[in-house]
């Protein structure tokens, strides 16, 4: 499907509104249509860090938003539920079934920007080029995005209707500014600034 995202191509060079491709969702897959999303400083970390050559980037992982569609093998999310975005977990280690999924064995592999662990990419340039995304199981600097089943929790039961993410919505000192929903996450969440400015209103 067409999507608009926020791009990252150089550490030195502002984000970029730009249209792109995004996969159908797979059999584990959660098609999720952001409402709200973080701005974090491990977003700015990764963006200063990350080699342009690799990208460009969607990053975001602190999604929110509503579900649109679900892979088969999906259980216990259906579409039109709220949901928050976490970060993935093997659910399969030592650590995983031991409760401690901060530290599964496989974080790195499942949350970096760039592919599915299969090698695959999710996200797409007109021409066919890959654009590197599912950071954090999410990328969530995006209209849309796919989710993972392991990385989905539902927070509300009732099918909503809640608006999408405005433009340069904004958080400062706990108030959402031209916006109807806004995320605040981290230290000093009640003073961020973050513009997420990704998703156009209906």
């Amino acid at each position: 499907m067409d999507i608009t995202a926020a791009l990252s191509r150089h550490p030195d060079e502002p984000f970029s509104l730009e249209p792109v491709t995004l996969d159908a969702p797979r059999e584990d897959e959660v098609l999720v249509r952001m409402v709200a999303s973080g701005v974090c400083h491990t977003d700015l970390h990764y963006r200063s860090r990350l080699p342009p050559a690799g990208g460009p980037y969607v990053l975001g992982h602190e999604g929110a938003g509503i579900v649109e569609e679900t892979g088969s093998g999906v259980i216990g999310i259906r579409p039109g539920e709220r949901v928050v975005l976490s970060y993935r977990h093997c659910g399969a280690c030592a650590h995983c079934r031991a409760g401690r999924i901060a530290y599964c064995v496989r974080y790195g592999e499942l949350n970096a920007p760039g592919s599915r662990p299969d090698g695959t990419y999710t996200l797409h340039r007109d021409g066919g080029g890959p654009v590197a995304g599912t950071f954090f199981g999410q990328s969530s600097f995006a209209t849309h995005v796919l989710a993972s089943a392991d990385n989905t929790v539902v927070v509300d039961r009732t099918p909503t209707s809640c608006p999408p993410l405005r433009w340069a919505a904004g958080c400062r000192r706990g108030r959402a500014r031209r916006s109807t929903c806004c995320a605040r996450s981290g230290v000093r969440a009640s003073s961020c600034t973050g513009q997420v400015p990704w998703a156009a209103p209906r």
